[in-house]
């Protein structure tokens, strides 16, 4: 598969000079920003690249250079890198008033060889480009991609073998053909587009009194979304247009054999957080066989915990400006934020509205945790994985699980539901007691209306076996690296010394530590790099675990993003314990 791995866009519309670089092992690429802050004109950039037949040099080319000044560079210039397996390639498109050039390389080490046109034609050819507006959807030209690409993938060595030409030697078996292929094809799309709403459904009418063959086929086409009223695409609102719009292009890029880039200006464009949530997610699965670049303004569509090739754009308005027939230009200039910069934590979050979310309702599956830090831990780490997590319950101390058991025991009596719970306890002393005192009931039948499971949170390295010498609490399953980062912040509003982390992440393996836990080594550690005023905070105290479990954000905080990054290579078994916990959910 083709992917693009650089981008680089130059004097066209607002942006002067904008670089793109993207990791290419998530096709979901997401750019945000303010309003006119760029971000449609860098798919508007890449869809020309692509598509030079809808370049417009008096609206692509920028303002001031168009009006202010008619010398130096002024024509637009787009290059783009492609990685195809092992070889990569770099094309850029030239353009001049009313035309433009094709020049590109293909690179291998320090290698490398210039393409002619030809050469970059050939290679553009394997790739499939959609652009999908935020306004003047056509559905005409979409029915039109329909007929080129799925009726003759659809047909492909059947009685319609050849295609469109075969359809107009065969004219009269036309009629009925096309209007199988797509039937079928809305047969495919309906329980998609179900999802959305359960008596949403779309259908194809076919005018039988047809005269022409291919320069009228698309106006002979008529699209409906049947939902139980008027089933004309016109009398919808924007956002179910707009969304058929989109599920249809699903559609097509499951049937196309090419690579295909799919841009979408604005996908939440019209529509409520629900749909958009849906929406999200079928994007999520249709990224394996396309790589989709959006522009939106809504978190449900930025992930915001890893940033993965997550974009943030802004527009400055510079001094510099041209005067020409007595009027003033500024130079207009879109420009990449630095989110790993110094600003750039507040800069995302503030574009994000980060804030608290509130967690779901009770569920049929459940999760019992001894506290608040435990509940903020784990939601954490499940949004950073893109794991959803079951309605998590703290429980205010590992002594309030038996009567919190026994009150949900009690609830779902002579209900319809058999909720499933996890009581999921710290390995030291207090939490082997409560689970033996609750696997006891259990053998008494004292739960018979809950389906309930009591477990061990394990350490980082994926240990959860219970013995009398180990005193690992939430603490301990969360990559040491970020533990040493959160006590950091508090030793530092305290005046008092920070820990070295490799000192600790050495130790914190060693037999001789890590049953004793974390929290004991770094009191240790405290302690002897703090020997005057240590003693003013103690590690094990509630008021220290609790604040470091209220400093652990990832949302937007490069640098605990790129510390996770990193223990996750290294310590695979968090992952794996959350996955598992999540898979039952």
């Amino acid at each position: 598969m083709i992917k693009i791995s650089k981008i680089h866009i130059r004097r066209f519309r607002s942006i002067m000079d904008l670089k793109l670089e993207l990791n290419q092992n998530n096709n979901f690429v997401t750019i945000c920003g303010e309003n006119n802050a760029g971000k449609t004109n860098t798919l508007r950039a890449l869809n020309i690249f692509f598509h030079p037949e809808n370049y417009d040099f008096e609206k692509d080319t920028p303002l001031h250079k168009l009006e202010g000044t008619q010398g130096g560079l002024v024509y637009p210039n787009i290059t783009v890198e492609f990685i195809d397996g092992a070889k990569t390639f770099k094309i850029e498109r030239k353009f001049e008033r009313h035309t433009n050039e094709l020049t590109g390389s293909e690179v291998n080490h320090d290698q490398s060889t210039e393409l002619n046109e030809k050469q970059c034609l050939s290679i553009l050819d394997k790739i499939h480009c959609f652009y999908i507006e935020s306004i003047n959807v056509s559905y005409p030209k979409l029915i039109n991609n329909l007929i080129d690409t799925v009726f003759e993938v659809a047909f492909a060595n059947t009685r319609f073998s050849g295609g469109k030409k075969a359809l107009k030697e065969a004219y009269e078996q036309y009629t009925g053909g096309l209007l199988e292929v797509l039937q079928n094809l809305s047969n495919e799309i309906n329980p998609l587009f179900k999802e959305y709403k359960e008596n949403w459904e779309v259908e194809f009418s076919l005018d039988s009194d047809i005269k022409r063959f291919r320069d009228i086929i698309t106006d002979d086409i008529e699209f409906f979304i049947n939902d139980s009223s008027n089933k004309h695409i016109e009398s919808k609102g924007s956002g179910l247009q707009r969304l058929a719009y989109i599920l249809l292009h699903f559609k097509i890029i499951e049937k196309l054999k090419k690579t295909t880039i799919l841009l979408i200006d604005e996908p939440d464009i019209f529509l409520h957080q629900s749909l958009q949530k849906t929406l999200h997610s079928h994007m999520q699965q249709i990224k394996s066989k396309a790589q989709i670049f959006i522009t939106t303004h809504s978190p449900i569509f930025i992930d915001s915990y890893t940033l993965n090739n997550v974009f943030l754009l802004d527009l400055e308005i510079t001094e510099k400006h041209y005067q020409r027939r007595n009027r003033n230009y500024n130079e207009l200039k879109t420009k990449l934020v630095d989110i790993s910069g110094v600003n750039g934590d507040h800069k995302i979050k503030q574009y994000l509205g980060i804030d608290n979310k509130d967690f779901d309702l009770l569920g049929k599956y459940n999760i019992l945790v001894e506290g608040e830090s435990d509940l903020k831990y784990l939601t954490e780490l499940c949004k950073y994985f893109g794991l959803t997590m079951p309605y998590v319950v703290p429980l205010g101390g590992a002594d309030n699980a038996e009567r919190t058991l026994q009150f949900y025991n009690n609830f779902y009596h002579n209900m319809e539901i058999t909720p499933k719970i996890i009581l999921l306890l710290d390995n030291d002393s207090k939490g082997r007691e409560v689970s033996n005192k609750i696997n006891a009931n259990k053998t008494k039948q004292h739960y018979p209306n809950l389906c309930l499971e009591v477990r061990y949170i394990p350490n980082f390295l994926g240990n959860s076996e219970p013995t009398g010498s180990k005193n690992n609490e939430i603490e301990d399953f969360v990559y040491p690296e970020i533990i040493v980062e959160l006590i950091n912040k508090i030793l530092t509003k305290k005046s008092l010394t920070k820990l070295t982390n490799k000192q600790v992440v050495e130790k914190i393996s060693k037999p001789a530590y890590i049953n004793s836990g974390i929290l004991q080594l770094l009191e240790n550690e405290k302690n002897e790099k703090n020997q005057e005023q240590g003693q003013i905070i103690s590690m094990s105290s509630e008021n220290v675990k609790n604040s470091m479990a209220k400093l652990f954000h990832i949302e937007g905080s490069t640098k605990i993003i790129k510390i996770i990054e990193e223990c996750n290579v290294k310590y695979p078994s968090v992952k794996v314990f959350l996955e598992e916990l999540c898979s039952e959910w």
